[in-house]
Order: structure tokens, then C-alpha cells, then sequence
């Protein structure tokens, strides 16, 4: 996968809460940290919204499923 670099700015706070919970989950890497929590929210926003569009959809399958926004099996 090619990668790209972010330059962003968050508070002290939010810097110090990532640091405190990489620390005690004994992860060292930020970038697989971010692009790991990035990568949930979307798929959580995604099966929210599609329960939404159709009723018979529940957010936990979506979520077990692990599409994509293309609707591609997301694959770790």
C-alpha cells in the first residue's frame, strides 16, 4: 500500500490521551494507531448510514461484514 503524509494539529489533551492509551495497549507505531481509528470511524458512520437508508440492515452486520465505502470486503 503507498502511503502518504499528514501533517495535523490536535490539542495538548488529545495528544496526551493517544500517548497515555498507546502506552498501556503497548502499541509504539502513531501512524497504524491513526489510520487503525480512521479506518473505524468510517466503517461505523458507513453502516449507521446504511441501517438508515434501509430498515432491514442492523449496524453490527455491516460492521462484521467490514465493507468499504465501494462495498468491498474491507481486508486488514
Amino acid at each position: 500500500m503507498e502511503c502518504v503524509d499528514w501533517n495535523v494539529t490536535v490539542s495538548a489533551d488529545t495528544d496526551m490521551a493517544v500517548k497515555l492509551f498507546m502506552a498501556t495497549c503497548g502499541q509504539v507505531e502513531l501512524s497504524q494507531f491513526v489510520e487503525d481509528a480512521i479506518r473505524t470511524h468510517v466503517l461505523e458512520v458507513l453502516a449507521y448510514r446504511a441501517a438508515r437508508i434501509d430498515s432491514h440492515i442492523r449496524p453490527a452486520e455491516v460492521l462484521r461484514a467490514g465493507f468499504d465505502c465501494t462495498g468491498s470486503p474491507h481486508r486488514h
